[in-house]
């Protein structure tokens, strides 16, 4: 069953595609969220500096 088949390509590389593309928007959106996160931490640890 693990035997590649030229002529069945076609029909799973596509699905293969779409699902690596999905994955590698779910890693910039987790990317994007931590960077916004560090952001906010540091405007925090900033503002309390600035208190003490």
């Amino acid at each position: 069953m693990d035997s590649y088949a030229p002529e069945f390509s076609r029909y799973w590389l596509p699905t293969r595609e779409a699902e690596e593309r999905a994955q590698a928007d779910r890693r910039e959106d987790e990317a994007r969220r931590q960077r916004e996160a560090l952001e906010e931490l540091a405007e925090r640890v900033t503002a309390a500096r600035t208190v003490v």
